[in-house]
């Protein structure tokens, strides 16, 4: 699985004897290539690139598919994210577009609008939790 953390991409692959150094500035959709040692062991390092492949654009088994976020956790993870960004002084509308995207908030967003409220609710629920509802965070895990 091939994961940016915000600084790296990060590698996990099914082959341990593998390694595989990624340039930082690689980023999602850009072509990318293979640079292999050239000697005796160059058959052998051609045949693990391509089973790296393989296991690269190859599905993953139902067992390894994650189990998707329950909708407490994403409740939760979108409260913590309005939050950090009302902590760091954004504006409720920035907030928004980060969420919901930038199209539909400069389509619905107004005063009264749905979008504002959950920004609000999500708001006052993460101030909340940051003063005495913390708990009620562990209780749903």
């Amino acid at each position: 699985m091939l994961v940016h953390d915000g600084e790296y991409l990060r590698l996990t692959a099914r082959q341990p004897a593998s390694r595989l150094l990624l340039n930082r500035e690689l980023t999602h959709g850009h072509p990318y290539g293979y640079l292999v040692p050239a000697g005796d062991a160059l058959r052998k390092v051609v045949k693990s690139v391509a089973a790296f492949e393989r296991t690269l654009y190859s599905p993953a088994a139902p067992e390894e598919v994650p189990t998707p976020a329950s909708q407490a956790a994403r409740v939760h993870m979108r409260t913590l994210q309005v939050l950090d960004g009302a902590l760091a002084g954004v504006s409720q509308r920035e907030i928004a577009m980060v969420l919901f995207g930038e199209d539909r908030v400069n389509a619905d967003w107004d005063a009264d609008s749905d979008l504002r409220a959950q920004v609000k609710y999500s708001m006052q629920q993460g101030r909340a939790y940051m003063t005495d509802k913390y708990h009620e965070l562990l209780d749903d895990l």
